[in-house]
């Protein structure tokens, strides 16, 4: 038992917390179609731990399913990532050694080399300088 449980860890969500679920094609069907689309949805809102293994969350109607979910069709969600559902291997870069230099305290542009992520991330940036300065 030992060696079995050995890479597991405990994973718990108080309400209020925020998740991704996994859909899985038994249970989403409507959803899942084909296999190009993605598998995670949401953020979705813990609404109540039933125990440990249970938890009602949040869901729209469209879904069509009950709203209890087992902790293995849900991760955590983490708040303030870029882009949630690309890897970060795909984006063709190291995230460690990402620099950026505050223009004025304006706007920050990025040193080094521009992958997507910081591309669409410094678009955003200027176009939100540029309302500033409009108003």
């Amino acid at each position: 038992m030992q060696q079995a449980n050995k890479g597991r860890h405990k994973l718990i969500f108080e309400p209020r917390d925020w998740v991704w679920l996994h859909m899985r094609k038994e249970r989403f069907p409507v959803q899942r179609h084909s296999k190009l689309l993605p598998r995670g949805n949401g953020p979705f809102q813990v609404l109540e731990r039933i125990n440990d293994n249970a938890y009602k969350l949040d869901l729209p109607g469209e879904y069509n399913v009950s709203a209890t979910f087992n902790v293995t069709n849900l991760s955590p969600f983490v708040a303030g990532d870029d882009d949630l559902r690309a890897n970060p291997s795909q984006e063709g870069g190291n995230y460690e050694d990402i620099k950026a230099v505050k223009i004025r305290g304006l706007v920050q542009v990025p040193v080094g080399p521009v992958m997507r992520a910081r591309a669409k991330r410094f678009k955003e940036e200027l176009n939100n300088l540029v309302q500033r300065v409009l108003q």
